[in-house]
C-alpha cells in the first residue's frame, strides 16, 4: 500500500512534533524565546548525533558536501520554524495548531510542491487542499463562538 509508508512517517513526525509543541507551550514563562530555541536545538542536536552513527552509509559525507546549500537553506527554515512555533504556543497555546497545519499544507504541498518542483496534483489533491482550506474556515468560526 503506497499510503502506508507515508503515514507511519508522518505520524512518527507527529508524535515528535506533539511533544515539541508541549514544550514550548509549558517553556512560555521564559522571557526569552532564543534561549528557549536555543536549548532546545542543544538537546535535539545531541540526541541527532546519537542517532547519526546508525543512519551513516558510505557517501554520506561527499552527499552532505554536494548539497551543502540545502542542508544550510533547511537549518535557516528550522531557525524560522522554531521562532515562529515558540512565539506561536507560548502566545495561543497548542489550539491553534490548525492554522500553523493548513498555512503549511498550502505553503509546502501546494506552493513548494507543485508549484516550484512541479510534483503531480490531481483532483483528489485539489479537494484534500480545499478541505484545508475549510478546516481554518471552520476553525475561525469556531473561535469566534466560544
Amino acid at each position: 500500500m503506497k499510503f502506508l509508508g507515508p503515514l507511519l512517517f508522518a505520524l512518527i513526525a507527529a508524535l515528535g512534533n506533539t511533544l515539541y509543541v508541549a514544550g514550548q507551550k509549558k517553556s512560555a514563562p521564559i522571557d526569552n524565546p532564543i534561549a528557549t530555541n536555543l536549548f532546545t536545538l542543544i538537546f535535539a542536536l545531541s540526541f541527532t548525533a546519537i542517532a547519526f552513527p546508525f543512519f551513516l552509509k558510505q557517501g554520506t559525507i561527499g552527499a552532505i558536501r554536494d548539497h551543502i546549500f540545502w542542508i544550510v537553506l533547511s537549518g535557516f527554515g528550522l531557525f524560522i520554524v522554531y521562532i515562529g512555533f515558540n512565539l506561536l504556543y507560548t502566545t495561543y497555546g497548542p489550539y491553534v495548531y490548525p492554522i500553523y497545519a493548513v498555512l503549511s499544507i498550502l505553503l509546502t504541498a501546494f506552493i513548494l510542491g507543485v508549484v516550484i518542483f512541479h510534483e503531480p496534483f490531481n483532483f483528489f489533491h485539489a479537494l484534500a487542499l480545499l478541505s484545508a482550506i475549510l478546516t481554518v474556515f471552520f476553525f475561525a468560526i469556531a473561535q469566534n463562538h466560544l
